[in-house]
């Protein structure tokens, strides 16, 4: 993990802040202090994590994913569930060929993004101020894990909020992750030339201190 300034003042404040981060893709932020601090948690209503899926060769579309968790142990581990049965393409049928053909939610209903963080810089970011973070995690996706990286953005928006964003879109190769026969099963129903294996993911997560 790196980090860069890129608007920060030195106070020293008494929170402990871990990054949780959630896949292309996936994470993000994680808190808990000496004096008892319960943590942070992921606000689901403010954070959203789309992708793009690319097919005959130039016609890229946007989905998203409805619904995001996250919860972070004192110790340092961060984590970030993706409901896969939330995927949200505009086309209902799309929705459903997803699910079964491409990531068997029943089977495997959730993917999920860990990390593990060093809170110390952190500490000092007062509300406005930003952090570029480099974070490598990993993504467990439809029953297979692999090793992820991101760069990301964290802003501190007040005492007990923080903003994480994508610097730049996350790619998940399907490959990697054992989803080519699943597209190629998708591309073949669809009755379309091609379907990308490369997929871009952007993030931004609402991390807030937990009651």
């Amino acid at each position: 993990m790196t980090y860069k300034t890129i608007n920060a003042q030195v106070p020293l404040l008494h929170l402990g802040l871990a990054l949780l981060i959630a896949i292309s893709t996936c994470t993000l932020t994680s808190a808990a202090t000496a004096d008892g601090d319960p943590g942070w948690s992921v606000d689901s209503s403010a954070s959203s994590l789309h992708f793009i899926s690319t097919k005959a060769g130039h016609i890229a579309e946007v989905h998203q994913f409805g619904q995001l968790s996250g919860s972070v142990e004192q110790a340092g581990l961060a984590k970030l569930d993706i409901s896969l049965g939330s995927v949200a393409t505009g086309i209902d049928i799309r929705n459903e060929r997803m699910q079964s053909m491409l990531f068997d939610v029943a089977s495997f209903p959730i993917a999920t993004f860990t990390t593990e963080v060093d809170t110390a810089p952190m500490l000092a970011m007062e509300a406005g101020d930003q952090l570029e973070v480099a974070l490598t995690g990993t993504l467990d996706l439809v029953g297979t894990q692999a090793s992820l990286d991101a760069d990301l953005v964290v802003t501190r928006i007040a005492a007990d909020v923080f903003q994480l964003t994508t610097k730049a879109p996350i790619i998940i190769n399907a490959d990697r992750w054992r989803l080519v026969s699943g597209i190629e099963s998708l591309r073949a129903i669809a009755g379309l030339p091609s379907i990308s294996h490369a997929v871009p993911v952007t993030l931004s997560l609402r991390i807030k201190a937990s009651s």
